[in-house]
C-alpha cells in the first residue's frame, strides 16, 4: 500500500472555483443590507453611526476579505 502526499488538482479546482463564487456573495450580502436599510425609517445617531461604520470599517473589510478568498 502506497500513500501520495499532495494535493489532487482536481479537487484543488473545484474548491478555488467554490472559493471565487462565495466570495462574490459577501458583496452581495453588502449590497442586501445597503437596500434594506434604505427601505427603513430608521433615523437618528445610532442610524447615523452605524451608516458610518457600515459605509466605512464594515463595507472595507466584507471587500477586503471577498478579494483575500478569490486570490485577486
Amino acid at each position: 500500500m502506497s500513500a501520495e502526499l499532495g494535493m489532487i488538482p482536481e479537487e484543488f479546482g473545484e474548491l478555488a472555483s467554490q472559493l471565487d463564487a462565495n466570495a462574490g456573495g459577501l458583496d452581495g450580502v453588502v449590497s442586501t443590507l445597503t437596500s434594506n436599510l434604505q427601505g427603513t425609517t430608521w433615523v437618528g445617531s445610532d442610524c447615523n453611526r452605524f451608516d458610518e461604520e457600515r459605509t466605512g470599517t464594515i463595507t472595507q473589510n466584507v471587500h477586503n476579505s471577498a478579494e483575500q478568498i478569490s486570490g485577486q
